[in-house]
Parts: C-alpha cells; sequence; structure tokens
C-alpha cells in the first residue's frame, strides 16, 4: 500500500513513520534532544511547545519540571522523545 503526496509515493513502513513522529508532536509533553551553538546535545526532559515560527524557524519551550522557557531553532532539533528528526 502506498499514500500519495507531493514529493512522492510513501511506502507504508514511512507513512506510519510519519504518523508516529506527527502523533509524539501533538502529544502536550515531549523530550526533546538540541544541539547547541558549541555542538553539544541538550537534553529537554518533559517539556512543551509555547509558540512556534514558521519564518523564523524557532519555538518557545517551556520545561514543566522547572518552569523554565527556552527558545530554540527547528534545525537544532535533533530527537523527539527518542526518534530521530531529518529537517
Amino acid at each position: 500500500m502506498t499514500y500519495e503526496v507531493e514529493a512522492g509515493p510513501l511506502t507504508t513502513d514511512e507513512a506510519e513513520w510519519i504518523f508516529r513522529i506527527e502523533s509524539d508532536m501533538t502529544t502536550p509533553e515531549v523530550d526533546i534532544s538540541v544541539w547547541k551553538s558549541d555542538g553539544s546535545i541538550l537534553e529537554l526532559r518533559n517539556c512543551i511547545s509555547l509558540r512556534y515560527n514558521f519564518y523564523g524557524g524557532w519555538r518557545n519551550v517551556k520545561l514543566l519540571s522547572s518552569g523554565e522557557c527556552r527558545k530554540i531553532r527547528d534545525c537544532c532539533i535533533l530527537k523527539v522523545n527518542d526518534l530521530e528528526v531529518f529537517l
């Protein structure tokens, strides 16, 4: 079974993977791994997305455990809930 998208047909496995990523992003709390400017990886656990700027390519996230808010660039997101992100 395949699904048509603008880039071409997807296999069932690819469609299931995309569905899994989208469903993880719609859950209220997520774990995010982000590259920092010095090359190290920052692990943000149990956070929610507050604001998203499509044209700027950044989002504000809030860590629920500490209440801290952070501004992160989408291109620096490495993983969401331990699933690698390919931009």
